[in-house]
């Protein structure tokens, strides 16, 4: 397991006082200020952590430790439950003659030491334990005495039970702070919500680029206004949207690749959605015209598939070949027209030929 302790930024978040001294040792370890208490909470690395001890006929009989979760926004703390520990001769009994039935991740080692029981679904078990440093942690739990690890989806709790030495702890701690980068089961409509971003993005961007290929094809602008307008906005609309669709989407050992995955149509659909925007406020409020005016200068090939002829075009600010044009002769008078949008840039060129 990984070995996290030498990396810790440790602050105190509040204290209990009491004639207890056993958390001492370890809030000197972790360089808080605190003598005697019955309970300590510390942020490690952005993590809330609180430490309670176990008071039975005036003993310390062990520390409670609790790692307070992000999850969902709207997850609930009496929602689904996910308990880990050892697994006994009678739970492998009870699930032979079918008294208990237990989801399997498909880890031999792990799935014969350890017995869980959750009334979340079967993915949502999988999801909370597939990677494989959250196995590890437990693992490492139970071996170092510890009944059970329980998850909701707020928080992640567990007993260390007596003699609490320092190092004891800190092992038990290090192993929190592993399972506390994913989120604890949730509930159906919560599952279903953090699995629907990508798809709502997807929709938005399809929608989105839609607006935007109609803005061009329909207003003609400049590519590099646009193209200014998708980078400078998707990344504002990223920017904002970031703490909220991490937040959305956290849980899971893929939550940090979904999130990327969104924050990327959020900056594709939001730029192009602005873009087109843009576009249309622009045409839509048109407010004068440019003319231009040219002479055919010699007429080429006939193209079969439009009727136009390659035609070279004699402008004030000088020459162009290769302009298609139906029925050209030679001195034809050839006019140019853009409209001038509202926001400073031109739109809608149209060509038309007399004599």
């Amino acid at each position: 397991m990984e070995r996290l302790r030498d990396s810790w930024k440790v602050a105190l978040l509040d204290s209990k006082k009491g004639g207890y001294d056993e958390l001492a040792p370890l809030a000197a370890v972790l360089g808080v200020a605190f003598e005697k208490g019955l309970m300590l909470s510390v942020l490690i690395n952005r993590t809330p952590i609180k430490l309670s001890l176990v008071i039975d006929s005036g003993s310390v009989k062990g520390v409670v430790l609790t790692a307070t979760l992000e999850g969902p926004p709207d997850a609930k703390s009496d929602g689904p439950f996910l308990t880990a520990r050892s697994e006994t001769a009678v739970d492998v009994t009870d699930k032979q003659t079918g008294l208990a039935r237990e989801v399997q991740l498909g880890v031999p080692d792990f799935d014969e030491r350890v017995y869980l029981d959750s009334d979340a679904t079967e993915l949502e078990v999988k999801r909370v334990l597939s990677a494989e440093t959250t196995r590890e942690a437990i693992l490492k739990l139970l071996e170092n005495q510890v009944p059970q690890v329980r998850f909701t989806a707020r928080s992640i709790e567990l007993t260390v039970p007596t003699p609490l030495d320092t190092e004891r702890l800190l092992l038990s701690l290090e192993a929190l702070l592993i399972l506390a980068r994913v989120s604890g089961p949730r509930g159906p409509r919560e599952a279903r919500r953090g699995k629907a971003l990508p798809g709502l993005g997807c929709l938005a961007l399809v929608l989105a680029g839609g607006a935007f290929a109609i803005a061009l094809s329909r207003w003609g602008a400049g590519f590099w206004v646009p193209a200014l307008t998708v980078v400078v906005s998707g990344t504002s609309l990223m920017l904002i949207a970031r703490p909220v669709v991490r937040s959305l989407v956290s849980g899971d050992s893929g939550s940090g690749e979904r999130a990327r995955m969104v924050l990327v149509l959020v900056w594709l659909s939001g730029g192009l959605g602005s873009a087109a925007t843009l576009l249309g406020v622009n045409a839509e409020l048109g407010d004068g015209e440019d003319v231009e005016v040219g002479r055919v200068v010699s007429v080429g090939r006939y193209d079969d598939d439009d009727g136009t002829f390659e035609t070279t075009v004699e402008w004030s600010t000088g020459r162009i070949e290769g302009l298609d044009l139906r029925r050209p002769q030679v001195d034809d008078t050839v006019t140019r027209t853009w409209h001038h949008g509202a926001l400073g840039f031109r739109w809608g060129k149209t060509v038309t030929l007399s004599r």
